[in-house]
């Protein structure tokens, strides 16, 4: 007889299920690694927002009024007109007008202040103003947002500070 034998035929159903199994757990870490890569790029698109608005939000700091814009400066809060941005339990939370609202997760700036401030003679190799920030002092905000997947930094030299 020209037929195959039950053990043949088990035999290949094993092997072709093995390779079922095999390309499904394939493209399934494909799919994962994919949507991975989709939650860092979306991670780090965040992460410039806020800090493209902090920077201009910082940088105009006090041009509606005569007041003197910074009123409390340390490495991980900083507060400016209405506005106060506070890096706490890994998250940045923008507080205006006493309404608080997280706008960055999963920060990893827990050693690394956020916040770091320089006077006048800031060229890029001076160091920083030391805490208690003296805010009569400081003429430039370097701000350091770091996530698992980015490390964001930019520097604003706030324009309406009163000397």
């Amino acid at each position: 007889m020209g037929g195959f034998t039950l053990i043949e035929t088990i035999i290949v159903i094993f092997v072709f299920t093995l390779l079922a199994l095999g390309t499904a757990e394939l493209f399934s870490h494909l799919f994962v690694s994919s949507r991975n890569n989709v939650n860092k790029i979306e991670a780090v698109d965040q992460a410039r927002v806020v800090l493209n608005k902090m920077v201009d939000e910082l940088r105009f700091a006090g041009s509606n009024s005569n007041a003197y814009p910074l009123l409390n400066a340390s490495g991980f809060a900083l507060s400016f007109n209405n506005l106060e941005y506070k890096l706490e339990n890994n998250s940045l939370y923008r507080i205006e007008d006493e309404e608080s609202k997280i706008v960055l997760t999963n920060l990893k700036n827990d050693t690394t202040p956020a916040f770091t401030y320089f006077d006048s003679s800031y060229d890029d190799t001076q160091n920083s103003l030391t805490e208690p920030i003296s805010l009569g002092q400081v003429s430039f905000v370097k701000i350091n947002l770091i996530g698992e997947s980015f490390n964001l930094s930019s520097g604003v030299a706030p324009r309406n500070l009163l000397k």
